[in-house]
């Protein structure tokens, strides 16, 4: 199928029969039912194997995208993606300069995403990630330091050490009741972080678990914490609770 994107609006029936009048990209039928934005990658740039994601294909010339795409889209068949799938061991990173946004298709089935999988994307200004990921292993968002948005899964139960490292871009993150294990440097050196919300779980005493002090190392001096479940904590408990995990002093709750 010609790698070219459609350009034009179109009527059309789909896999389960869903109308879509969005332009659409020539790899959103076929084996899947998603819908490609117009200015996303298309899917047969992406080596998929069993369901897993490995990064982009051997010797893919994605040049030919240059000033019509800016979105990668993970489609929904993806079960995780993994290790350095786009990282390749340099602080160039393997997804190309022109792409500002990482989003995944509806219906997404991706639970995990591998160790520094998205390092040094530095191109990368906006992530959203679906309900569906459960886990973030070490560095998944290292070193992107043009990040500014970044949407978590409220299903996330896990993030690794210095998910965020280095973003420096980065100025509010919220963060969701199932969340139990965050990493050492998690958010470290997040120099313009300023906001932090956060629906705690109840009893998160003792299921929130910190590996190491240094989650919020090298962040600014002052900011601000809300709790977005006040019958759990108050946004004053929360800062109470963070500043003994390492949060500057100089925080309030908002």
């Amino acid at each position: 199928m010609n790698k070219k994107l459609i350009k034009t609006l179109a009527s059309i029936t789909c896999g389960l029969g869903i109308i879509s009048t969005i332009p659409f990209a020539a790899t959103s039928c076929g084996s899947s039912s998603d819908f490609v934005p117009e200015n996303a990658l298309p899917y047969d740039v992406y080596d998929i194997q069993n369901n897993i994601l490995l990064g982009f294909k051997n010797g893919i010339d994605l040049s030919e995208y240059k000033n019509i795409c800016d979105i990668i889209q993970i489609p929904s068949k993806v079960a995780s993606i993994t290790d350095n799938a786009f990282y390749n061991g340099s602080t160039v990173s393997a997804i190309p300069t022109f792409i500002k946004n990482l989003t995944f298709a509806n219906g997404s089935q991706c639970t995990s995403i591998g160790e520094n999988a998205f390092r040094y994307c530095s191109s990368l200004t906006s992530v959203t990630l679906p309900d569906s990921i459960k886990n973030l292993f070490k560095g998944v968002f290292a070193d992107c330091i043009f990040l500014n948005s970044v949407t978590l899964s409220k299903g996330l139960e896990t993030m690794g050490a210095g998910c965020f490292c280095n973003d420096y871009k980065l100025t509010s993150i919220s963060l969701w009741s199932k969340l139990k294990v965050i990493g050492n440097l998690a958010f470290s050196n997040c120099k313009i972080l300023n906001l932090i919300t956060w629906d705690l779980p109840e009893n998160y005493d003792a299921e929130l678990k910190f590996e190491g002090q240094n989650t919020f190392l090298g962040l600014p001096n002052s900011g601000k914490v809300e709790s977005l479940n006040k019958e759990i904590a108050s946004s004053q408990q929360l800062f109470e609770f963070l500043k003994a995990k390492g949060l500057p002093s100089g925080w309030t709750a908002k």
